[in-house]
């Protein structure tokens, strides 16, 4: 699989192959004993595309060249930092707003601080995808996916009144 992912452009540092795993394969029947039929063997195989418009390509490749399992495949961006940065200020604008319009709608004004409650998140496509194996042949180029990247910050402050 590696060397027909190299073929199609894929750079060997964006590809992961992990352990070689094997197994004993057996045949069990009732009232005797197992069997050895053979070995399995079992290789997970990581794979970073920066252009996602190669993505059909690949798993085509993949599937061709003996990949029997896909299992659910992981949006991301380059830099997520900078744009985690720029979504958790903006929680905290929005937050510093909000909180400000209440104060002011019960005719009173934001104090201090009392606590800060900040719950991280993580960039995460949308809407999810599921792989369907029996069509992915038929399937458009596009259909793997997401509409979008989107990344969420949730940022819980509680104010003082005076």
């Amino acid at each position: 699989v590696v060397g027909e992912l190299e073929k199609i452009g894929i750079r060997t540092p964006d590809i992961e192959a992990g352990n070689l795993m094997v197994v004993p394969h057996y045949q069990y029947a009732s009232g005797q004993k197992p069997r050895l039929l053979g070995y399995r063997a079992h290789r997970e195989v990581s794979v970073k595309l920066y252009q996602l418009e190669r993505l059909s390509q690949l798993l085509d490749t993949a599937l061709k060249s003996g990949l029997d399992t896909v299992n659910p495949i992981r949006y991301g961006v380059k830099e997520s930092g900078r744009y985690l940065a720029q979504v958790r200020q903006q929680a905290i604008e929005d937050s510093q707003r909000k909180a400000a319009s209440l104060a002011k709608a019960y005719g009173a004004m934001l104090g201090k601080i009392h606590s800060i409650r900040y719950l991280s998140q993580v960039a995460s496509p949308e809407p999810m995808l599921k792989m369907r194996m029996a069509s992915m042949a038929d399937e458009q180029a596009d259909s793997y996916l997401p509409e979008s990247v989107r990344f969420v910050d949730q940022i819980e402050v509680i104010y003082e009144l005076d």
